[in-house]
């Protein structure tokens, strides 16, 4: 019986370490001429990295090789990267993963399925979705749009607009310049502006969550609350005029501090 187990084991980790060494493939595309770049797998993680070299490098990495429709070609202006299914109705799982390095203009659609996305040093805007999987940003300066089913989004987040929302999974952004439209079924929000245009929109909603903000101390707020009084915590004063909160939360609390810059 012991011997049968170690023998499960045995191909058991043989099978982790195939799977780890999935082979790759690597191309490169002109960036002249291209404006966004489209990612999207089934199951995969995406990274994406931005650099001051004139051509897009990308690396795809097949967990499943044979399984998966791969598609690398510029349409217009629109450089096409996918590993789907070659068959909708297919039951086979298409299990491949991206990793991108490309001109940081550029703007950007990243889409897994199951998987992460990591976007780096990137001023483009960014439309990115994950079904189940994280989101992590590192220097980004662009528009963003985000859409997760269940993981978190966080990073340093440099925009002046930011539209977010996650079914359950926690939203945590810092460095933010302007306008926000933010929103969680079940999950905390922790969000931090490094300036706040008086022209500021900032909406935010959390269904099951508590929702943390922190502000400069030379902010100006024209604050709006949807939730009982002893659920709200502000360091701010209330004013006529300025940037537009409005925040709103189901079963948990609103707390907004100052900080220094």
């Amino acid at each position: 019986m012991n011997g049968y187990i170690c023998g499960v084991a045995a191909i058991f980790a043989t099978s982790l370490a195939m799977a780890a060494e999935t082979p790759k493939e690597t191309k490169s595309f002109p960036s002249a001429g291209l404006r966004t770049v489209r990612v999207e797998t089934e199951i995969g993680n995406i990274s994406v990295q931005g650099t001051d070299k004139g051509d897009v490098s990308v690396e795809i990495s097949e967990a499943a090789a044979g399984k998966c429709r791969l598609t690398t070609e510029v349409r217009g202006d629109i450089l096409i990267l996918t590993a789907l299914r070659p068959d909708q109705r297919s039951r086979v799982n298409c299990q491949a993963g991206f990793r991108v390095l490309a001109p940081s203009r550029l703007d950007f659609r990243a889409i897994s399925g199951t998987g992460d996305i990591e976007v780096s040093s990137m001023s483009g805007a960014l439309r990115t979705r994950s079904g189940t999987g994280d989101i992590t940003l590192r220097m980004f300066s662009g528009e963003l749009t985000a859409d997760l089913g269940s993981g978190t989004l966080k990073g340093d987040v440099v925009s002046r607009k930011v539209k977010a929302q996650s079914g359950s999974g926690a939203i945590v952004l810092s460095g933010l310049r302007g306008s926000a439209r933010v929103q969680t079924g079940s999950g905390d929000m922790n969000i931090s502006w490094a300036e706040v245009p008086a022209s500021a929109d900032i909406h935010l909603q959390a269904g099951n969550g508590n929702i943390s903000l922190a502000f400069p101390v030379n902010a100006k707020l024209k604050t709006t609350f949807q939730a009982p009084p002893d659920a709200v915590s502000s360091e701010f004063a209330d004013e006529e005029s300025g940037a537009k909160l409005f925040a709103q939360v189901g079963g948990g609390k609103v707390s907004i501090r100052k900080v220094a810059r």
